[in-house]
């Protein structure tokens, strides 16, 4: 693993994101943990979140005097919400959804690059760190690299569910 996500986990740790959130059960995700992470990528944390009022609280309790605050749920049909702070030297997002953590699409999706990246190897993560670089997200980097069509987001969720070598089939087709 990068030292990047070495110091993202050291920070987690030491300030109880794991232990405060233990019943939402978080989970970090994103780009760190597959080691396609660039120097402004924040920290990706997932929670399955029933009660978002009660969410809300107690990240307001344990972070809401970290730099630059944030709390939003959304009124919408999706039902997330969304806590952004930073620490340190690091920009963290925490999502909540009441959605198992494995079927939300941010787990998915490092899933289906995980996956890529077996396929593609080191050469696959330097050049998708460099498309990241020149300002495209995450997904269109791994959809461009890859020559994937049509929308990188779903694709990517396509690819989830599939083995290894039933990706490496899908890209030949």
């Amino acid at each position: 693993m990068s030292l990047r996500y070495e110091q993202a986990e050291t920070l987690l740790s030491a300030i109880g994101v794991y232990t405060t959130l233990a019943e939402f059960d978080p989970l970090f995700t994103g780009t760190m943990p597959i080691d396609v992470d660039i120097e402004t990528s924040d920290i990706d944390v997932i929670c399955q979140v029933e009660d978002h009022l009660a969410f809300e609280r107690l990240l307001q309790e344990n972070y809401g005097d970290q730099e630059g605050f944030f709390f939003s749920l959304a009124e919408n049909a999706a039902g997330y919400s969304l806590c952004r702070f930073r620490c340190l030297s690091f920009d963290l997002e925490i999502y909540g959804q009441n959605i198992p953590i494995k079927k939300q699409n941010a787990w998915r999706h490092m899933e289906a690059e995980r996956k890529l990246l077996v396929i593609g190897g080191e050469d696959a993560k330097a050049r998708i760190r460099a498309l990241k670089r020149s300002g495209l997200k995450t997904e269109p980097a791994f959809a461009r690299y890859f020559a994937l069509s049509g929308d990188p987001y779903q694709r990517l969720l396509d690819f989830s569910d599939m083995s290894v070598s039933q990706v490496m089939s899908a890209l030949s087709t």
